[in-house]
């Protein structure tokens, strides 16, 4: 039998999946199923595909980034807990107008008591410090190969869709 606090996590994770889930279905209802479906019926797979792949890698490098900061502050937070508070955040993100989600990530940690607000703080602001600076770091690597016209119908679509 798992311990009151594993229990707990559990069953909070299983209410977050279920509300996510009739999110989901309410955006589906809303946009109309059949359209839905004819939408991913004509996009192309192979993007698609890459879509997915790198929205997964974001929440997992956010996530990571945010427990490396914690433990370089010497805050150490269970990768867990931390993970799941994450995609919680990128929930909100994701739902919400603005860029709510990673400064509710870091009151949930100082409210919780997993690390003092102000350390918490402290690593929003250098995750998002560090993540302008690699995107800026990767444009300009990325200028010369689109420049040149590399990538062909890929980079179009993709630019088209962004």
């Amino acid at each position: 039998m798992p311990p009151p606090d594993r229990r707990r996590a559990l069953v909070q994770g299983a209410l977050l999946l279920a509300v996510g889930l009739a999110l989901l279905a309410g955006l589906v209802q809303m946009a109309g199923p059949r359209e839905v479906v004819r939408a991913l019926e004509a996009a192309d797979g192979r993007l698609v595909a890459w879509a997915l792949l790198l929205f997964c890698s974001q929440i997992i490098t956010v996530g990571l980034r945010w427990w490396v900061g914690m433990r370089l502050l010497g805050m150490p937070v269970a990768l867990g807990s931390l993970m799941r508070a994450h995609c919680g955040a990128s929930v909100v993100n994701f739902l919400a107008p603005g860029h709510f989600g990673e400064p509710l990530l870091a009151a949930w940690l100082g409210r919780s008591g997993r690390a003092p607000a102000v350390e918490a703080f402290t690593v929003l602001v250098a995750v998002k410090v560090v993540a302008t600076l690699l995107n800026l770091l990767l444009l300009l690597l990325a200028l010369p190969w689109m420049a040149a016209g590399l990538g062909g119908d890929t980079m179009t679509q993709v630019a088209a869709i962004g």
